[in-house]
């Protein structure tokens, strides 16, 4: 029997070998270094590096450098840039090396070709070829994972006009120019169709308490699918390699190259109308297999893209087998422009450390569809290809049986707890790609100023410095901020609570807002508004606290109350600044507002992925209000119109909602969760009763249902559209107009960009305490048909087409719609036209204006 001393002296030596092995096998790694250039000495970023036979491998970085860490042994090097031959190259690397590749330019082949019976290039005959082998490497590899570093970055560009020194006022520690930057190392798990990905490690630019959700699930786009998705714009771009791809695109082949034994065909693609949704640039396709093995695509400003003036797409697939080839290297670029600021911006993502749930397919044991019998080039003049053998697979066996990542289908990204803990020496170990100078700079710079901000002192002057209250400040919204604790209190501009109305006359609102920090995303806040009216003199005031009690359940509680101003209906009928307007301008006072004093509590989550409950418990006293300012800046005759007059009464509600939404897709980071929505429409249903508690007290009862959806339609754009059914019920005796349905009509030019809108009938003048049916469609063609008009296409207008109806017992209405939106961005122009109805109105024009950020 081992005596209780070796027994102990055991478990020492396991714990020294578990506390020190990891450490020395990571002091015996080698590093190979250097740079991948062309014959000219010009360095070549994101070239590859890949060891044969593995799945592992780099990227070159924007200065051409690259390192690579590994246990000392002798390993077969391929060094791999699009245009460019790849080199292979045995090294012996027991020992710190540097090593620079120098790559020689594709030494094309065009061989002799034989012309097709319509005379066309043969890359038409390659290109279907792989349009008909598409369904098949769909279906390929069903279920597999993979690693993936991602790296994000934008930046200002410097044939920027502006004035950096003042950029750099604007912007705080803008540094050297870089606004975002980012890494992350993720775990991907894909089993089609669904795809998952966690994060295990972030990291952000001179926010170390912060992560990126830049990883490789946004880098997910294929040209086999018909449609790719880039996420800029309205609409989806067609794939070279769609089933109708010869209707959009024309295609050269360039000519060919050998790689490790295999032909690959360089073609390139030309729109046949330059404005369409298409791509421009070069593909690479795989001789025999037709497989994808890379491309290089460009989208410009022609194309329906958004907020940028072009974008680059890219993929370089590296083989596993004869028949699969593997994304190794993705990622866009784009470019783009606000008034004299120049910028530019990259997401690339390096995959590695594949491995597949089922055993890699060979071509002898693969049911491949046919191909054109066809040659595409002359047989005489075709070099012979040689027999191969297929890549050495490194990983056919099954992974360890771990959980199943898709057990829960709806959650497609997450990050683990500590995922943004990771210090410096950790991602010099483990990222791929090294930093190229400006990154390792910006990083460097960016977390010497995070970590100065840490000193009390220094953080207690920057307070000072920054916090102070100017009177510009003040006009144009405050915001003091604790940058040691997060806490803020926050001044809404006071020029846009200065207005007017005829029951208040002229009035200023003074609106704050303090909140308290607890972590990431845990707070508390306070708001409050002070409202004085200079034509009836009295003061309003309303204070609002709530609480975010549990954030991965995003249960919030809450409690507000007052004596308050409040307009009539839940929708806002009119802007209080378009009221303004046509009030001071026209002598035509649209809004109209009651008198309330109120208190409430609520209590909002939720409960479970897609269900959100809401429970709220409301006592009013409400009170009519009367005109007191006859002002205007027009002298006219014309009256202003009267308010509408309520008698004095209360009222106890009690309500109940409940949002659903099936299916909902979202993403979980370690303080709670993002939703995303989902494919499913989204059923809302609600429940109101007015108690009576009093012999004045508003008295009813009140449901409905509320179903909608947004289609994404690729090319054709979007459809919007809403349902919407409701009744009351019950004993209907004391029913009081603030308690009627309303439904949001329009009597100016200005509308509001909102699915639920009417613009051809009074407010309130379609108001029920009965049951109400109503529906609502649009649709956005973004581009689709105003793209294929000469010189209108180039403002990059959308098109838009609409529907609205409402069902009530005592009306009936129907208006369509037809109208041209972002022109200069943020102006859209409505034609609308009453179908059914007895509205004084047949037809209208409306003006909308988005302004897309906001002051605060």
């Amino acid at each position: 029997m081992p005596q209780k001393q070796d027994i102990f002296f055991g478990i020492l030596c396991v714990f020294l070998c578990n506390l020190f092995l990891p450490a020395l096998a990571q002091e015996n790694l080698v590093t190979l270094s250097g740079f991948v250039k062309n014959s000219k000495g010009e360095p070549l970023p994101y070239a590859i590096l890949t060891i044969a036979g593995t799945t592992n491998g780099t990227v070159s970085n924007a200065d051409g450098s690259y390192s690579f860490k590994l246990a000392p042994d002798t390993y077969t090097f391929r060094v791999k840039y699009l245009g460019y031959q790849t080199h292979t190259e045995v090294i012996e690397l027991f020992k710190d090396k540097k090593i620079t590749f120098k790559l020689i330019e594709e030494d094309l082949y065009l061989p002799d070709v034989i012309i097709t019976q319509d005379g066309r290039d043969p890359a038409y005959g390659i290109i279907k070829n792989a349009v008909d082998r598409k369904a098949f490497y769909k279906k390929l590899n069903p279920a597999y994972q993979f690693k993936a570093y991602t790296k994000t970055k934008i930046q200002l560009s410097p044939d920027s006009k502006m004035d950096v020194k003042k950029l750099k006022e604007i912007v705080k520690d803008l540094g050297n120019g870089v606004l975002y930057l980012s890494e992350t190392i993720s775990e991907v798990y894909v089993k089609k169709p669904d795809i998952k990905e966690k994060i295990i490690a972030s990291r952000v630019s001179g926010n170390k308490e912060s992560f990126s959700l830049f990883g490789n699930l946004f880098l997910q786009f294929s040209l086999y699918e018909e449609k790719v998705e880039i996420g800029s714009g309205e609409r989806a771009f067609i794939s070279p390699l769609a089933n109708n791809t010869f209707f959009y695109y024309d295609f050269k082949l360039l000519g060919s190259t050998r790689d490790n034994n295999r032909t690959i065909y360089k073609i390139q693609i030309i729109p046949k109308r330059k404005h369409d949704p298409v791509f421009q640039g070069t593909i690479y396709i795989v001789d025999q297999s037709f497989a994808v093995q890379g491309f290089d695509l460009l989208l410009t400003d022609n194309q329906p893209i958004e907020y940028v003036d072009s974008i680059r797409v890219y993929q370089t697939y590296v083989p596993y087998s004869e028949e699969v080839w593997m994304p190794f290297q993705v990622g866009f670029e784009f470019k783009g422009s606000f008034l004299k600021l120049h910028y530019s911006g990259s997401s690339s993502s390096v995959l590695s450390e594949y491995q597949f749930t089922t055993p890699i397919p060979q071509r002898d044991s693969l049911s491949l569809p046919k191909v054109d019998s066809k040659p595409t080039t002359n047989p005489k003049k075709q070099v012979k290809a040689k027999t191969t053998t297929p890549d050495k697979q490194p990983n056919k066996t099954k992974p360890k049986k771990e959980e199943d990542p898709f057990k829960n289908k709806n959650e497609i990204l997450t990050v683990v707890e500590g995922a943004n803990k990771k210090d410096s020496i950790f991602w010099v170990q483990t990222r791929p790609v090294p930093l190229d100078s400006l990154e390792a700079s910006d990083f460097a710079y960016k977390d010497s100023i995070a970590n100065l901000v840490n000193d009390p002192h220094y953080a207690d002057s920057l307070n000072r410095k920054n916090n102070k209250l100017t009177y510009n400040k003040l006009m144009f919204g405050y915001t003091y901020k604790n940058i040691r604790n997060k806490n803020t209190f926050q001044l809404k501009p006071l020029l846009e609570n200065i207005s007017f109305n005829t029951m208040e006359g002229f009035l200023v609102n003074l609106s704050g807002t303090k909140t308290w920090w607890f972590g990431e995303i845990k707070r508390t806040k306070l708001g409050g508004d002070l409202r004085y009216g200079f034509s009836n003199r009295k003061i309003s005031y309303q204070l609002l606290l709530d609480h975010y009690l549990y954030p991965k359940q995003k249960l919030w509680v809450g409690a507000s109350g007052g004596y308050y101003v409040s307009a009539f209906g839940e929708q806002e009928q009119i802007s209080t600044t378009v009221n303004e307007l046509y009030s001071l301008y026209a002598r035509q006072n649209y809004l109209k507002m009651f008198q309330r004093t109120y208190a409430q509590v609520y209590a909002k989550g939720e409960v479970t992925n897609g269900l959100k409950l809401k429970a709220a418990v409301t006592w009013e006293d409400r009170h009519s209000l009367d005109n007191t300012s006859d002002y205007s800046f027009k002298r006219s005759d014309r009256p202003y119109l009267s308010n509408i007059y309520i008698p004095n009464h209360q009222a106890l509600i009690v309500d109940l909602s409940a949002d659903i939404v099936f299916a909902n897709q979202y993403i979980s980071v370690p303080e709670g969760k993002m939703n995303l929505g989902s494919a499913w429409p989204e059923l809302t249903l609600r429940y109101r009763q007015g108690l009576p508690f009093s012999t004045t007290a508003s008295t009813f009862q009140w449901a409905e249902a509320i179903l909608k959806d947004d289609f994404n339609l690729k090319l054709f754009g979007t459809l919007n559209w809403m349902i919407r059914y409701g009744s009351y019920f019950g004993n209907r005796d004391k029913i009081y107009f603030p308690d009627y349905q309303h439904f949001k009509g329009n009597q100016t030019i200005f509308r509001k960009e909102t699915l639920r809108q009417f613009s051809l009938f009074d407010y309130y003048s379609n108001s029920t305490a009965q049951s109400w049916l109503e529906a609502h469609i649009e649709h956005q063609f973004g581009g689709f048909i105003l793209n294929k008009v000469p010189l209108i296409r180039r403002l990059k207008w959308h098109e838009f087409m609409g529907a609205h109806f409402l069902d009530t017992p005592t009306t009936r209405h129907l208006e369509v719609s037809a109208g041209i939106g972002n022109i200069l961005k943020v102006v859209r122009f409505d034609y609308h036209y009453r179908i059914l109805g007895n509205s004084a109105y047949q037809n209208a024009v409306t003006v909308t204006i988005n302004i897309p950020f906001n002051r605060e």
